[in-house]
């Protein structure tokens, strides 16, 4: 393929094909042909512009998505607890799509592991909490209402947490649910909480004790 430019002055493509033979006199003839491809040419060089500018904005649209996820990566990674989406299939198989970094503070297991193994941040739950949970995540899925539960875990450093789920879920076309939601730490408000009832029970063995009545006056 060559170019040249005609007598006329005009600037065109052209493609030689042909096939030598040696002679009785070791001469070799080429038998062959030559065909404008100028139209081809220009067709191909459009289309290499507007590869060269797709090219230009896809690397543009990447770098943009790049950028987003890094300040989605580092909102999650600051955000107390933990961001998840938790995956159920129709035939019960679970899974989490993602988990943030709070995994790790929480759960104590690296998010890497929880992609693969859904079950290690199950298998951490209290005896007495596990069976109200999966009542909570089924009947969430039957209802697609919001999913809330407090519950507790001990971690692989033998710390016991309460933790606090809060979701929402979504059916997906292939009648699987993912819940999208949090898991924060509410272990010291627990905690707190206690120690008031443990107050309230206190006056009130007090109160109970005493033979004259007891009133607030406003």
């Amino acid at each position: 393929e060559w170019r040249i430019t005609t007598p006329s002055g005009k600037y065109k493509w052209l493609k030689g094909i042909s096939k030598p033979e040696l002679q009785p006199d070791n001469s070799i003839i080429w038998d062959g042909c030559i065909v404008d491809i100028t139209e081809r040419k220009q067709a191909e060089d459009a289309l290499q512009k507007l590869n060269e500018k797709l090219e230009v904005k896809v690397i543009q649209q990447t770098l943009e998505l790049h950028q987003a996820q890094a300040r989605l990566k580092k909102l999650t990674d600051n955000i107390p607890g933990m961001i998840y989406e938790f995956c159920l299939t129709p035939e019960g198989k679970m899974s989490y799509p993602y988990v943030s970094s709070g995994c790790r503070e929480i759960y104590e297991v690296e998010p890497s592991k929880v992609y693969y193994n859904a079950e290690s941040l199950f298998a951490p739950i209290h005896s007495e909490d596990l069976s109200g949970l999966n009542e909570a995540i089924f009947n969430s899925a039957q209802t697609l209402n919001d999913w809330k539960y407090e519950y507790r875990i001990t971690t692989p450093s033998k710390k016991i947490k309460w933790l606090k789920g809060v979701s929402r879920p979504e059916l997906q076309p292939d009648n699987s649910i993912i819940w999208y939601g949090c898991v924060i730490d509410i272990t010291d408000k627990k905690k707190v909480e206690a120690k008031i009832l443990e107050q309230e029970q206190f006056l009130r063995s007090i109160y109970d004790g005493l033979e004259h009545n007891v009133y607030v006056l406003d």
